[in-house]
């Protein structure tokens, strides 16, 4: 090795603060690689501003949010913080947001030591990081409550980490809180903690359905829009060309459609474009589980068909997934999604074109533009976004960008709750689940495909998103869970073989085992009880019971041992009376019609009576019979 390349190897193994100021000063700390292939520095050790490269960032995430601010963090420990940034880089490489995580919550941390007059991470003391903590936990929320106990985690989880990466030089400082940890101070390592109860709110039914079906009409009649959109492009395209004036443009907009039979405004035009691209969210986030960044990840030509050996047609959908380093990810999707995907991408063809190029003219006067290689990102993407105060630009959408979309088209569908695209996701989560106990109102095809052994769904694809297992399996146990509570409440009354054993259980006054909370106990419950839904009873048979004959003679669980009908189950029963009673005086349904009649009222008027709503429905039954 030669004498330079020796002493280039000692620079980069020293500290920045070992170096001469001046030299240090210039040292690349980020840095990216253009189209042609060479390395372009971002940022270098003493700017006051360091950008990280979009690769380490999800596509979701804005520029803006993808710097460190040394000028906001207090003086006298900007250098230190340059130092253990650089550090931390160095030593664990980590995900971008991570980073830019890790030096907010750092920089909430300083500010407060600077509050209190101190300069240097060497006088910090126990009493100090403790002090904090007690701030932390008194500081209000954005919702007015208190900070969450994963917000506190992090920002405790920083100290710790600013405390490892100090250590051995002359800024270290004492353990923050010996013998006790960030998740402790956090209270997140209670009795109830992490005990698998979702924090994301699910997505009311009267809600979603509000949202969704607004949604599907929209994608169902979105070819003329599309035609129409496609028309008005050629249009921009060439008055652009020509140079025309913005408001010549808008009347050129306006004639055409007009000619369309358009009843509207180019901005009326716009605004309908925009809630098509929104249904198009909708339905993709409410009907694959996938998360907001893979959404902003989606590309042309993002799904496929596998047919398997039964002629079963599947639907698959890619994307990349940042959330776990896991890539390019799929995920099984029903037709309805294609049709969102095949509308998105007919949507985005113009937006396309114009992004690529204003990517374009940007290389050709600059080709070394930071710009440009942002954009790089977003080439190709699904959604895109056009920008009204800056001339029309194309832009790509952050995941803020989509949650305010998704919430604007919400409160026109008349959606009052303020919704967050990860509830598509746990909500998801829940039907499958609900598919799972027989409830098939949602799409039957797709969810009884993701209710099959989840091995088998492996087998099929290996690039799944492995999470989304997680999420399902999750509300699975809280559907039991849930199922289960509602069963043993005193109130709920029940029928069926089971059903009665449960009702005698709910009335023992002796305890024969003991739990240290109710969950446990109702989890201990779920977990001996095999549980699946049939149209007139929970079944609990973990033998094949009846062999699916209750589909047929929808009656039978009245009188299984292994069936509970609770009061889910009363207006079924309700309508099977009403409807046999009819039957009873109809016309010659022969002998064994009649028998079989009369022990399917015997068996309605039997679960009725135990719901004690069967004087009331043959009230109602009289009630119609003599109105003529």
């Amino acid at each position: 090795m030669n004498r330079s390349a020796a002493g280039a190897e000692n620079v980069q193994q020293r500290a920045a603060t070992a170096v001469d100021p001046a030299p240090a000063a210039d040292l690349p700390v980020t840095w990216y690689r253009d189209d042609e292939g060479n390395d372009q520095v971002l940022s270098r050790y003493g700017d006051p501003v360091w950008e990280y490269p979009t690769m380490r960032f999800p596509s979701s995430v804005p520029n803006n949010q993808r710097n460190i601010r040394f000028d906001s963090v207090p003086a006298p420990f900007r250098t230190v913080l340059r130092d253990v940034i650089r550090e931390y880089d160095r030593l664990d490489a980590p995900a971008g947001n991570t980073l830019i995580g890790f030096f907010a919550a750092t920089r909430l941390f300083l500010r407060y030591l600077a509050a209190r007059g101190l300069t240097d991470l060497a006088d910090v003391r126990p009493l100090h990081c403790l002090n904090y903590v007690a701030y932390c936990r008194r500081l209000p929320g954005r919702n007015g409550r208190r900070l969450s106990g994963t917000t506190l985690e992090n920002r405790f989880h920083a100290i710790e980490k600013l405390h490892m990466l100090v250590a051995g030089t002359p800024r270290a400082f004492p353990p923050p809180w010996p013998e006790c940890s960030a998740r402790h101070l956090a209270g997140l390592t209670r009795a109830d903690a992490g005990s698998g109860r979702a924090k994301t709110r699910i997505i009311p039914d009267e809600q979603l359905r509000l949202l969704f079906a607004r949604a599907v009409r929209l994608i169902d009649e979105a070819d003329p829009l599309l035609a129409l959109a496609d028309e008005l492009e050629t249009l921009r395209a060439h008055l652009q060309a020509r140079g025309t004036c913005g408001s010549h443009r808008w009347h050129r907009k306006r004639l055409c459609l007009q000619r369309a039979g358009y009843v509207g405004t180019p901005s009326d035009f716009e605004k309908a474009l925009d809630a098509l691209q929104n249904a198009c969210m909708v339905v993709i986030l409410t009907l694959s589980g996938i998360r907001v960044h893979e959404l902003c990840y989606l590309r042309n030509a993002s799904w496929r068909t596998v047919t398997d050996a039964e002629g079963d047609c599947r639907y698959w959908m890619r994307s990349r997934s940042d959330k776990t380093g896991a890539g390019n990810t799929e995920w099984l999707i029903p037709e309805m999604v294609t049709r969102a995907l095949d509308t998105a991408e007919a949507l985005a063809r113009p937006l396309q074109t114009r992004w690529a190029a204003q990517r374009a003219a940007l290389l050709e006067h600059t080709p070394d533009s930071r710009s440009a290689y942002r954009m790089a990102q977003h080439d190709g993407a699904l959604f895109l976004g056009v920008d009204g105060l800056h001339n029309g630009r194309v832009s790509g959408l952050s995941a803020e960008a989509v949650n305010k979309k998704i919430n604007r088209f919400a409160a026109d569908c008349g959606v009052t709750m303020h919704l967050t695209p990860h509830q598509f996701r746990r909500t998801f989560a829940n039907f499958v689940a609900k598919s799972a106990y027989g409830d098939l109102r949602y799409l039957r095809e797709h969810f009884k495909h993701w209710s099959l052994d989840m091995t088998a769904l492996y087998a099929l694809n290996e690039a799944q998103d492995a999470e989304l297992y997680d999420e399902i399996m999750t509300a699975v146990i809280n559907q039991r869970l849930t199922l289960v509570r509602h069963w043993l409440d005193e109130d709920t009354p029940l029928a069926g073989g089971n059903g009665e054993r449960i009702r005698a259980f709910r009335g023992k006054d002796t305890a024969v085992r003991t739990y240290p909370d109710r969950r446990r106990m109702l989890l201990s419950i779920a977990d001996t009880i095999f549980i699946r839904g049939t149209p007139t009873a929970w079944c609990t048979a973990d033998d094949g019971g009846c062999a699916g004959q209750a589909i047929i003679e929808c009656t039978r669980c009245a009188q299984c041992d292994a069936s509970v009908i609770d009061d889910r189950h009363g207006r079924r029963w309700a309508a099977i009376y009403a409807q046999t009673l009819e039957l009873r005086n109809a016309g010659e349904i022969g002998p064994a019609g009649h028998a079989r009649v009369e022990r399917d009222i015997q068996r309605c008027e039997h679960v009725l009576r135990e719901f004690g709503i069967l004087g009331a429905c043959r009230a109602s039954r009289a009630i119609q019979q003599s109105v003529p």
